[in-house]
């Protein structure tokens, strides 16, 4: 299915109303093109942009490229809610690409830009890593009671490449990972976002993993608590740091390299 060129502005419903991708069929690809999805609502998940993997598929290709999501409200994954549950577990070609989206302005009580979440039982593990390339994440604001921030992942691995940027996000912070490998091969670049604990980042039990020439950028970050930057929590039995520790929330992907030959540059 393509859909490109296309503005859906001010629509209302419930789950079945809005723009919704529900996959249980292997090699189907879905690519959406120079789009805008502008003040929409839903009462539930994802104001106007819901994917759903689920089953056993395999070889899924989902393509959101040039694209605008703002202004967009619901309860949670204002901008796009994504759940992903294929039983099988085992690693497949299956594609999910954000390339030059922007998510900005969108509300609701929690992951007002975007949500990625499972109901897997923890001893299986997503097994599609959703990308981002060149995306920028801006001017989400939330109430002091936000649940989470507005860009949410639990148990999805992320992998961001090119050139992102999480802006002018208020009071949820920029972005909270649980239980996640959150991969940097480009620049990834927080900015003047605010948070409770974590003003640009919430690590729980997550790893940031940087590659060669990648770009880690922490600038003019707040927080009303804890770590103004990076809050980290972890609920390992090991200590904290230690020489070449595996579950350290920030690593190389040459686990062999000492810090002092990264080829990486974080401020």
């Amino acid at each position: 299915m393509v859909i490109q060129d296309t503005i859906l502005v001010k629509q209302f419903g419930n789950i079945w109303r809005r723009v919704f991708f529900l996959s249980m069929l292997s090699r189907n690809k879905f690519t959406i093109t120079n789009s805008t999805f502008l003040g929409n609502m839903a009462r539930g998940d994802g104001g106007r942009l819901t994917f759903f993997l689920l089953a056993n598929a395999s070889s899924i290709t989902a393509i959101f490229k040039n694209c605008t999501v703002s202004e967009n409200q619901s309860k949670r994954g204002a901008g796009m809610n994504v759940f992903l549950m294929n039983y099988d577990g085992t690693a497949n070609d299956s594609v999910l690409r954000f390339d030059t989206v922007v998510f900005s302005n969108n509300y609701g009580d929690a992951s007002t830009a975007i949500r990625f979440t499972t109901a897997l039982p923890y001893g299986k593990t997503v097994d599609v890593t959703p990308e981002f390339i060149n995306c920028t994440i801006a001017d989400h604001y939330m109430s002091s009671f936000a649940a989470t921030s507005p860009f949410t992942s639990q148990r999805v691995n992320m992998r961001f490449k090119g050139r992102n940027v999480f802006t002018r996000n208020n009071a949820g912070g920029a972005a909270g990972f649980q239980d996640c490998v959150i991969n940097v091969e480009g620049e990834l670049i927080f900015t003047n976002n605010t948070g409770s604990n974590g003003g640009a980042v919430l690590l729980e039990s997550s790893q940031i993993v940087l590659y060669p020439d990648s770009e880690l950028m922490f600038l003019a970050n707040e927080a009303r608590g804890l770590g103004g930057a990076i809050f980290v929590k972890e609920y390992m039995m090991d200590e904290f740091i230690h020489e070449k520790n595996p579950n350290c929330f920030l690593a190389y992907s040459d686990p062999n390299e000492p810090p002092s030959k990264w080829k990486v540059s974080i401020v």
